[in-house]
């Protein structure tokens, strides 16, 4: 009972932008890179910092103001001529980073 509160809870609210940042390493298909690149350049909140010839690409994913970095990864490992998606790095921002964050949103 209390599991299902809290994935509630958890859903129900916005995630705040930069609160949740993930590095990735997402492996293709061979010849499948640049298609894969162009998919997740398209997506908010993911970035493609890197490509190797090899079709492995190197990336991060954050919160946006709509869609939480999980989701995020979730559409990259169902994306056309993607083999894997591998967490490489995960950093959660404290409530000080939350509050300024939202106050930063509030300023705009």
């Amino acid at each position: 009972m209390r599991l299902d509160h809290f994935k509630r809870d958890a859903f129900e609210r916005r995630p705040s932008p930069g609160a949740n940042i993930c590095g990735v390493l997402v492996h293709c298909y061979p010849g499948r890179g640049e298609e894969a690149r162009g998919h997740i350049a398209a997506l908010a909140g993911a970035e493609v910092h890197h490509a190797t010839e090899n079709g492995r690409l190197i990336v991060t994913v954050e919160d946006t103001a709509d869609v939480w970095a999980s989701e995020t990864l979730a559409r990259i490992s169902g994306m056309p001529g993607v083999v894997a998606v591998a967490l490489a790095y995960h950093h959660c921002g404290t409530e000080d980073h939350v509050e300024e964050a939202d106050h930063e949103a509030q300023q705009a």
